[in-house]
């Protein structure tokens, strides 16, 4: 595989021999830096074979920088079903969020950027697992190819970015107490190999960035090419490389570079949209090009916005993606008439995107009051969305700065419009929670506003009262919300609207509303709009059903006797105990004497009625509904009945009786014709077969399933 592999990159090698001669000094390069090296004959000859692996050798060329070029290790390539990443663990993700990074990177006036160089490759191998790293290469065809070892992490291989985050944040934790406040900057400040920090002041920002680059250099990681706002922190950093002046001319000639994936001018300290297509986005957005799904897909999730800007235009995007999956179109056949329609009308805002200008800073002015959250949340048939803003007090008054927006396109499964404004809620719930953690100063205040009172009231009451998707969601909003911070917002003054709703369309304008925030956040809290009554409906109440169950318990607790004697006597007691008071009630004698035999045998029917409904419920209630004597000829009992082939019948006390050619004896007593039915597991009747209760007159007849 390895061979075949360098066969395949020296054929596109050689048709470009300009690549070929980069490529060339790039391992070069490597093998002067000591992140590899050629294989001794010692190393080839003295280590366990089963443990080797060659990694093909890959070059990677960004379209946008194409005169730099990086050579990578493929370390997904399989043989017989096993590759080197297989053999690895990826380890956890010890990446901090990149919404984290640009939050803080807003905080503050003075802004400062840098990159760590070749950051995986700093890191090194123990010796006995490089050795397991190889590749072959040559520097022409004719030659037999070369094992060379590498003695660092490698572009490609699964555990190589968590291992780098690993290290650079224990080199960091070691200068915790010397340098805190850069040993926090290079934990919670880093993505990737990219440096991110904003300071209030010019002094404060030259001596973290110094401390900062003092650590990484101790752990051997270079931190360089830094970009800043200000031409004296720039200016001040130590050591200033050749690289590093290169940034500072940059800065002088008003260029716009890359911070994260986004477009950050220092001179004017603002994030700017470019509309600079690829050549295969380029011809999507040609005139009269009717697009594929695949070609809609490409565009929308070509346009990179981690904090949200863009949200009130992109999401139309998704939606209309939506909308041609939902038509059952091919991902290369081009959508229907109706959607390409929209398509182009929706492309044709694009080069509005070049009139953006979004201050990186969130204020202006030194903002000592205190500050507050504003979330925006709203909901249409298509999607629904959420949107943040800071309110501040300082030197040059109130001031609102756009924090960032989230949204999602409407489940295809139909909801209700109060759904997906409770769905939305849900997500400025989240968002309130991401940004008051995701920032450094302190947030005093949050505010949630809503212009649905359907929302608001649901927000207000016992969320165990609805339906499971209105009463989870209600639960998940009050665990990370108060309801308290719960405002009613009019539709014409909800910012969040600009993005569910359509409308004439985006507006590209920073001083727009999206960006700027309601007119109300400015002036005082009493100018704000006043809470109304908030509308409670009965569509998600759970209703509820009152049932009055009668409890069929047996007033004596049978299990406590060992005797058939005491168990009737007691129970015939019980009988003439309630007898006794209906008589004092009336005004009539009560019964003293001993037991009759008519007490008894009412005693004993109830005894045999409790032991069938406890193991005949079912059958009891089917003989109730069809009451007949021992001459009825039918049999309504289901046949998996345990007693059906008893030919089972109530009489007239209640008590289940079967019917036999017994029957016919003239001669024999009722109770003898047809005896009572009953199971002798139930307590207390579960010895009568033994012998150990006796009872005085009637006989019980058991079924043969689960009986003697």
């Amino acid at each position: 595989m390895a061979i075949r592999r360098l066969q395949s990159l020296e054929k596109k090698l050689y048709k470009d021999p300009s690549l070929h001669l980069r490529v060339r000094q790039k391992i070069e390069e490597y093998v002067n830096k000591g992140y590899c090296h050629r294989a001794t004959a010692k190393e080839l000859h003295s280590f366990d074979t089963k443990r080797v692996w060659y990694l093909p050798l890959c070059v990677v060329i960004n379209p946008k920088k194409p005169q730099k070029i990086r050579v990578v290790w493929d370390a997904a390539a399989k043989v017989n079903g096993v590759s080197f990443n297989s053999a690895l663990l990826k380890g956890p993700d010890l990446l901090t969020s990149i919404v984290f990074v640009l939050y803080h990177f807003r905080e503050h006036r003075i802004a400062v950027t840098g990159d760590l160089e070749e950051m995986f490759l700093r890191l090194l191998i123990r010796p006995q697992d490089s050795l397991s790293q190889r590749f072959l290469w040559r520097e022409k065809p004719s030659d037999t190819p070369v094992e060379y070892i590498i003695n660092v992490a490698t572009f490609g291989s699964t555990c190589s970015p968590s291992s780098a985050q690993y290290v650079k944040n224990v080199n960091a934790r070691e200068y915790m107490e010397a340098f805190p406040r850069a040993s926090s900057a290079i934990i919670k400040h880093h993505y990737v190999d990219d440096y991110l920090d904003s300071f209030e002041t010019e002094e404060e920002a030259i001596e973290v960035v110094n401390q900062v680059k003092f650590i990484h250099r101790n752990g051997g990681f270079h931190l360089r090419n830094f970009l800043s706002n200000s031409e004296r922190v720039l200016a001040a950093i130590e050591s200033v490389s050749h690289d590093d002046s290169k940034e500072l001319s940059l800065l002088r000639a008003e260029k716009v570079e890359s911070v994260l994936g986004m477009k950050w001018s220092p001179s004017k300290d603002s994030f700017i949209y470019t509309l600079a297509l690829r050549e295969e986005l380029a011809n999507i957005v040609e005139p009269e090009h009717i697009p594929t799904k695949r070609e809609m897909l490409k565009l929308v999730m070509s346009l990179f916005d981690p904090l949200g800007f863009l949200t009130f235009y992109l999401i139309h995007g998704r939606i209309l993606i939506q909308d041609a999956w939902a038509t059952g179109v091919g991902w290369d056949v081009p959508v229907n008439e109706d959607l390409s329609r929209r398509w182009w009308q929706w492309i044709s805002f694009l080069p509005a995107l070049g009139n953006l200008r979004i201050p990186r800073c969130y204020f202006l002015g030194r903002m000592d009051e205190e500050k507050q959250l504003h979330i925006f949340v709203d909901a249409s048939d298509a999607a629904y969305a959420c949107v943040a803003y800071l309110r501040a007090a300082g030197t040059q008054g109130v001031e609102v700065a756009f924090v960032g927006a989230r949204s999602k396109v409407a489940p295809l499964k139909v909801l209700s419009v109060p759904r997906l404004e409770l769905m939305a809620a849900v997500i400025g719930a989240r968002m309130a929670d991401s940004v008051i953690a995701s920032h450094s100063f302190e947030i005093t205040e949050t505010f949630l506003w809503t212009d649905s009172s359907t929302v608001l009231a649901w927000i207000s009451s016992d969320h165990r009262r609805y339906h499971k998707f209105v009463g989870v969601r209600i639960g998940e909003i009050l665990a990370l919300t108060k309801i308290n911070q719960w405002r009613w917002v009019p539709s014409k003054y909800n910012p969040a609207d600009d993005a569910t709703k359509w409308g004439i369309g985006p507006k590209f304008d920073s001083g727009s509303r999206w960006f700027c925030g309601p007119p109300f956040l400015v002036h005082c809290e009493t100018e704000w709009p006043r809470k109304q009554n908030s509308s409670l409906t009965s569509e998600e109440l759970v209703r509820n059903h009152n049932v009055h169950q009668i409890s069929s318990t047996p007033l004596v607790d049978f299990s406590r006797f060992h005797k058939w004697e005491r168990v009737l006597r007691t129970q015939a007691y019980v009988f003439r105990f309630i007898d006794n008071l209906r008589c004092c009630r009336n005004g009539r004698p009560i019964d003293t004497g001993i037991l009759s035999r008519e007490e008894l045998r009412r005693a004993e029917r109830e005894l045999w009625k409790q032991a069938q409904s406890e193991a005949y419920s079912q059958e009891l209630a089917i003989l109730l509904e069809t009451k007949g004597g021992p001459t009825v000829r039918h049999n309504l009992l289901p046949k998996t009945s345990p007693i059906y082939k008893l030919w089972p019948y109530m009489d007239h006390d209640g008590v289940i009786r079967m019917r036999g050619r017994i029957g016919a004896a003239w001669y024999a007593t009722s109770d003898a014709k047809y005896p009572v039915i009953c199971y002798i597991t139930k307590i207390p009747y579960d010895n009568i077969a033994s012998g150990r209760f006796v009872s005085s007159s009637l006989s019980p007849c058991q079924p043969g399933d689960g009986s003697k």
